[in-house]
């Protein structure tokens, strides 16, 4: 029962590091517009939940935004 529990933990955090290492290739600039914020950047992960935001003014800037919190995406020109 222990031994399931440690593979369990162990194969999550596999997939995290995969997560963290994807990036999307999609050179486009995106503006995503919430409830409280406005970010400009490039998509650098997304799944069913929500995605995380390279930040165009910042190279090392990474913003995560929940789906449910989006209101608006358009190309930024």
């Amino acid at each position: 029962m222990e031994s399931e529990g440690i593979i369990v933990r162990l194969f999550a955090s596999l997939l995290r590091r995969v997560e963290a290492k994807t990036m999307l290739d999609d050179p486009t600039w995106y503006q995503i517009r919430t409830q409280t914020s406005s970010y400009t950047g490039k998509i650098a992960f997304q799944n069913d939940k929500f995605l995380k935001v390279a930040l165009l003014m910042s190279k090392l800037k990474v913003v995560k935004i929940l789906k449910e919190n989006i209101l608006e995406i358009k190309i930024h020109k």
